[in-house]
């Protein structure tokens, strides 16, 4: 309920403001710089000549590629554990010699490696199609590094929940991708 109260209150915010084209324009592009700064997006306010309006250029590409990230890791996840269940060999896998949680760690392992390492390894590219500064692109990919295995590891959680279920990808997204945020 807070997130449609947040709404609703911007656009109350939004639609209160004077959007006559001969009026100066920078409450609005400062109520709105700032709601993005708070989202984490890099602002830039370049005004004009006469100081009275003025442009906003917001700048998402980290959140753009780590969304990205999110969506290659959310792909397969369905998958993890499914091709196993289905033909018995994950039963075999659970009461033979090695622990449980090596043979979970070795499949998340093997799910990042093959969904997400492929986007990690191309987002300095990414990076500069986004117009990123160069140390932001190193940070970037360096973050995506670190952070990255933590979503197939989640994503594992709800992988083994939903594997006897028919069609777990949706509701895998719904309950996983909530924890990922």
């Amino acid at each position: 309920m807070t997130d449609l109260k947040t709404t609703t209150d911007l656009l109350g915010e939004l639609i209160a403001l004077p959007t006559i084209s001969s009026d100066s324009n920078l409450e609005m592009i400062a109520l709105l710089a700032n709601r993005l700064g708070d989202l984490g997006a890099e602002v830039d306010i370049q005004t004009d000549a006469t100081g009275t309006k003025a442009n906003l250029l917001a700048r998402i590409g980290p959140g753009v590629l780590w969304v990205a990230a999110l969506l290659a890791c959310l792909l397969t996840l369905d998958r993890l554990f499914q091709a196993d269940f289905e033909d018995g060999s994950l039963d075999l896998l659970i009461i033979g010699p090695l622990p449980a949680e090596m043979l979970v760690l070795a499949k998340v392992i093997a799910h990042w490696l093959t969904s997400v390492l492929p986007l990690i390894v191309i987002a300095p590219i990414l990076g500069l199609s986004l117009n990123l500064p160069g140390d932001s692109i190193f940070a970037l990919t360096g973050a995506l590094l670190t952070g990255t295995p933590t979503l197939s590891l989640i994503g594992a959680v709800g992988a083994a929940l939903t594997v006897g279920m028919r069609r777990g990808g949706v509701l895998l997204s719904l309950q996983i991708g909530r924890a990922h945020v």
